[in-house]
Parts: structure tokens; C-alpha cells; sequence
């Protein structure tokens, strides 16, 4: 906040961006403004441009040879943010701006490299597990930061086995938080048919309408039908082909709204990790969702954990989410062959290739697929992962240290 540079804090609607916005406004301390640009007027008087804005910031009594705090919320409805931010960062240095957007298309559409080297960019997600179990259950919280550091045990390659005895008191919010996802409204919420509600009502408001209007969508049949087979499909290979011939899109217009989907925080597509493109697949990417909440509500589909005939995919889909909490977007793969051995995940940390398998179940004793094998065999990592409900173990394979790791310690 003390820097030059604009702050950009991006993410889907209803994840909480406008929430910290407040948060940082109270906390200053200096003069300050707050510009919401969902009013017509507010809007309508930014898009004027700068002597417009510089006008209205001294109307609300702001001094311009002092420094001052500029708030705008939901900044791509302007027509041309980037000239007047632009504009304000190199010729009004007392002036310090915060900005949220909801759509990184519209970002990268309309400010294309014009603030190279001139905005500090920061994307909000819901709650992860972390401040998930802090809202719901401050003694497990601090069980699992005291316990459980993920760094530290792939680092160490040690584990306390006795962080195991809590399997049974982290199981059922894990489980909760799989089905209902970490919308902050839908996690502080514990009624389960208000939880429904409200992801509904996200669902229809942003992914139907908001989306559906940036991306200037006409056939909004084929858009939904495609929103509800990628969900119904979650860590399988998006094979364009077969969904053309499915729903009947186009290849271009299923690109078009996968780019969409992906730029407007909906989905996640995970590259293939390849080194050999005569065995390994090296094209086709996987889908995921961002938020298991919005996934499940797309197939309409709340039923409790311990019922669910998607358990593996979407325990896979959780801790895919939970590996981007530590590592940056482009360190996770997965690996496959065209023999269909398959690793959940790899992990790029440096030199280190990380091989993580999830097995949504109980594990009494170390159990080892043949691909995770296969995998080991032909890249000899350094260390190997298999995430579980409730093993807390080490073992060694070859050269390999291979960590069996409780969910709940992700």
C-alpha cells in the first residue's frame, strides 16, 4: 500500500474482492475516496475521463498536493481504465490506487501492456481449506497449522505420524467443504438449504448472465450444455472432438468458451507434464473447477460426501485447488501415458518433479498404484506423495521418499 504502483485485486464475484476493498479503506488513516462503479453516475463520470475524475475528487474535498487513496470497485465497466489510470499514475504521484475487476478478459482486453511496470496484481480466491477450518473450528485450525506445514514435510521429507488420531475430527468439514466449496457467504452460512441459495443465485447471477454477457454469448443453449458436461467431467481429458459431436458446437466456438470460463475464474485447465511425446500424452489438458460449490451446483448436485459416486474426482479436484495455495499455476501438471499409466499430479518445485496420487479412501497400510510405480521407475523423483484420508507415514522407494499424507494436512 506504501508502493507507487496501482494494486489490482481480481477474482470471480461474490469471492469476497469489494469485502477487502472496505477492509483496506478503513484502514487508512489519510485522505481517501471509495468509487463504486456498478452506480451509473459514478460510471458515467470516470468515463468523462481524468479532469472529470480530478473534478470530483476535489469536490468531495480532497486536497491533490497530499497523498490520497483511491478506491474503484469493479473497474472494467470503464470504457478505457487503462489511459485514465494510466494517466494518474504517471502524472499524479500523490495519488495511490486500488482497484478490484471481476473478469481478467476485460483486464486484458482493455489494458493490454499499457501499465507494464505500473500495477501490482493480486488474485482472490474463496476460502481455502485454511481459512475455511479458521472460520469453523479454531482448535483444528491451529492443529493443522502447529502440525501440519506441507513445505516442511516435502522439504524434510518427515511427517509426525500421530497428526493421524485427528483424521476423524478434520473428515466431516473436509467433507463438508468438498460439497459446498469456499464462497465466504456459503461457508458462514450453516444451513445447508441456504448454502444451496446462495451458490444458485451465483450461479444464475454471474456464470449465466455476467459471463454470458462478456463474452457476448448467442448460443446460450450449447454455453450451458457445455458449463454442465465439463462439470459432470471434472479431471477427465477435454477432448474437443467428442464434446462437438456431443453438443454440437464448434471446435472454435468450444476454444472460445473454454478461454471464457477459464478468464472468468470458472474453471481451471491442467496441462500434460511430457518429456517423451511418442508414450506420454503432451496436448490434451484436463478440466477443474475453481470452486467445488460452483461445480456441484452446476450438475445440481448437494447429496453428502459419504453417498456420492464422484468422490474420487472431486477429492482430486480439491486437492488440486489445495496444491495452488503453495505452488504457482504453471508448476502443476499431470502425467499420463498412451498406455494410460496416469499421476494425478505433477508437482515443479526447482529440479524437483513431485509425483502427488490422491486416493479419496482410508489407507490402513502403504498401498502403491502401478502407474505411481511407473512413474517413479522413469523419472526417479526425489520424493513422492500419495494423499489419503488418514496414513501419516514414510516410506522409501529405491531413492525415493514416498509420504503418505492425510488430506486434512494439504
Amino acid at each position: 500500500m506504501n508502493e507507487r504502483e496501482i494494486i489490482f485485486i481480481l477474482g470471480a464475484r461474490r469471492v469476497g474482492k469489494t469485502t477487502l476493498l472496505k477492509m483496506l479503506y478503513k484502514d487508512i488513516r489519510v485522505q481517501k475516496i471509495f468509487i463504486d462503479l456498478e452506480f451509473r453516475d459514478n460510471l458515467a463520470l470516470l468515463n468523462r475521463g481524468i479532469d472529470s475524475f480530478l473534478n470530483y475528487l476535489e469536490l468531495h474535498g480532497i486536497d491533490l498536493s497530499k497523498r490520497v487513496f483511491v478506491f474503484i470497485d469493479e473497474i472494467q465497466y470503464l470504457d478505457d481504465p487503462a489511459n485514465l489510470l494510466k494517466l494518474i499514475y504517471d502524472h499524479y504521484p500523490n495519488i495511490k490506487v486500488v482497484v478490484s475487476g471481476s473478469s481478467s478478459i476485460h483486464i486484458k482486453k482493455k489494458f493490454t501492456d499499457s501499465l507494464a511496470g505500473r500495477k501490482i496484481i493480486f488474485e482472490i480466491t474463496g476460502f481455502n481449506l485454511n481459512e475455511f477450518l479458521r472460520g469453523r473450528n479454531e482448535e483444528l485450525y491451529n492443529v493443522r497449522n502447529n502440525w501440519c506445514s506441507f513445505i516442511e514435510i516435502i522439504t524434510s521429507k518427515k511427517i509426525n505420524p500421530e497428526i493421524s488420531v485427528f483424521a476423524r475430527r478434520f473428515l466431516p468439514l473436509i467433507e463438508e467443504y468438498i460439497v459446498w466449496g469456499g464462497y465466504p457467504q456459503v461457508v458462514l452460512n450453516r444451513q445447508a438449504d441456504k448454502k444451496e441459495e446462495i451458490l444458485r443465485d451465483v450461479y444464475q447471477s454471474y456464470i449465466s448472465k455476467d459471463i454470458r454477457d462478456i463474452g457476448k454469448i448467442e448460443n446460450i443453449t450449447g454455453y450451458n450444455n457445455l458449463l454442465v458436461l465439463l462439470a459432470s467431467n471434472i479431471g477427465q481429458l477435454v477432448n474437443k472432438g467428442n464434446i462437438s459431436r456431443s453438443i454440437g458446437l464448434s471446435i472454435k466456438t468450444i476454444d472460445e468458451y473454454l478461454f471464457l470460463l477459464e478468464h472468468t475464474y470458472i474453471i481451471r485447465m491442467l496441462p500434460p507434464f511430457f518429456r517423451n511425446k511418442q508414450t506420454e500424452i503432451v496436448k490434451q489438458r484436463k478440466v477443474f473447477f475453481k470452486d467445488l460449490g460452483i461445480r456441484n451446483v452446476s450438475i445440481e448436485s448437494f447429496q453428502p460426501f459419504n453417498i456420492r459416486t464422484d468422490k474420487g474426482v472431486i477429492v482430486e479436484n480439491f486437492v488440486l485447488n489445495q496444491l495452488l495455495n503453495y505452488f504457482p499455476p504453471d508448476n502443476i501438471y499431470f502425467w499420463r501415458t498412451k498406455h494410460k499409466a496416469e499421476v494425478d499430479f505433477v508437482i515443479r518445485q526447482g529440479d524437483l518433479l513431485i509425483p502427488v496420487e490422491v486416493k479419496s479412501r482410508t489407507m490402513e497400510s502403504p498401498q502403491y498404484t502401478r502407474s505411481f510405480l511407473s512413474y517413479i521407475e522413469k523419472y526417479k523423483p526425489d520424493v513422492g506423495i500419495i494423499i489419503n484420508q488418514n496414513l501419516s507415514k514414510v516410506e522409501k522407494l529405491k531413492n525415493t521418499t514416498v509420504i503418505f499424507l492425510p488430506i486434512f494436512a494439504l
